[in-house]
């Protein structure tokens, strides 16, 4: 059991290192309205998930990570890091203004953890919600560009599903969790807003 595991491990971290490159440099996939750089990534990205289809999703949680080596914002390092631990978001915003779409919306993704939607009994989050992860470091906060990429995800999720929350990871798992680090919340909700629509979220 444990070879099998580590030949599927090692296939895995071949995939990524080798066609990733190829991947994220190639076509995008332009949504009708804004265009956005978005990659499907979702036929690699086989952990952090779960395989049933769910619906009333109503909540996005936006996430930051980076790369614990000296390549900070590599992001096929950020990606095994997620696969280490065996969790994913649905979509990753890259350092070079990418959006890799890596859980399919319509499945979960273990992206929240342990978590409770302020304000409501709701808890374990990941049946209900969307993931955005952003790669950035605590002392490197998101860019205008990724901040941007952000808000029109958001608004481009918002066609699909009701969505009503839009929450930071430390709102739905306080005191386990800091990110989204030194992102300017207020702006980034308020744009939201002026976008695609008052949502629910915590200043």
């Amino acid at each position: 059991m444990a070879v099998n595991h580590f030949i599927h491990y090692m296939g895995i971290l071949v995939s990524l290192l080798f066609l990733f490159p190829l991947i994220s440099w190639g076509k995008t996939l332009d949504e009708p309205d804004d265009s956005l750089p978005i990659v499907n990534i979702t036929g690699m990205v086989g952990f952090g998930q779960d395989t049933i289809s769910r619906q009333d999703i109503d909540i996005i949680v936006v996430h930051t990570n980076y790369y614990a080596d000296i390549d900070t914002f590599n992001t096929t390092g950020c990606i095994l890091q997620l696969l280490r631990y065996d969790v994913a978001p649905h979509y990753m915003i890259t350092r070079d203004n990418k959006i890799l779409y890596m859980v399919n919306e319509d499945l979960i993704a273990w992206h929240a953890g342990k978590s409770r939607l302020p304000g409501t009994d709701r808890d374990s989050l990941n049946a209900f919600s969307i993931g955005i992860e952003i790669i950035a470091h605590p002392d490197a906060p998101p860019t205008r560009s990724q901040c941007d990429l952000l808000v029109r995800l958001i608004c481009d999720i918002r066609k699909r599903h009701p969505i009503r929350y839009l929450m930071r990871h430390s709102d739905i798992s306080p005191g386990r969790k800091t990110d989204p680090w030194n992102i300017n919340w207020q702006e980034i909700c308020e744009c939201v807003e002026r976008k695609c629509g008052k949502i629910i979220y915590i200043k």
